[in-house]
């Protein structure tokens, strides 16, 4: 097992939600660890009216986790931006 599908399991990500990347920072200062978070591409999410919206944009944040061990744990995600597209006729 591999840490990217550890870290998925271990924050209960599903589908669209994937671990793009980890990153360990570890000296004398400064004990880190940077997760970096995505979605699939072309991934239409769902919105509140049970529609499809296509993504348009999105936003970089960044949470502070519970730490890991002696490193504290940051979460970085492209937030994604939707917009409802109205198909007439279907």
């Amino acid at each position: 097992m591999n840490s990217t599908v550890l870290f998925e399991m271990a924050l209960g990500l599903g589908s669209p939600w994937i671990i793009q990347d980890v990153k360990f920072e570890n000296d004398k200062e400064i004990k880190e660890l940077h997760i970096t978070i995505g979605f699939e591409k072309k991934y239409k999410f769902t919105d509140e009216e049970n529609i499809d919206c296509s993504v348009y944009d999105t936003k970089k944040r960044v949470w502070q986790h519970l730490n890991f061990f002696e490193h504290k744990c940051y979460l970085h995600c492209k937030v994604p931006r939707t917009e409802f597209v109205n198909i007439v006729g279907t």
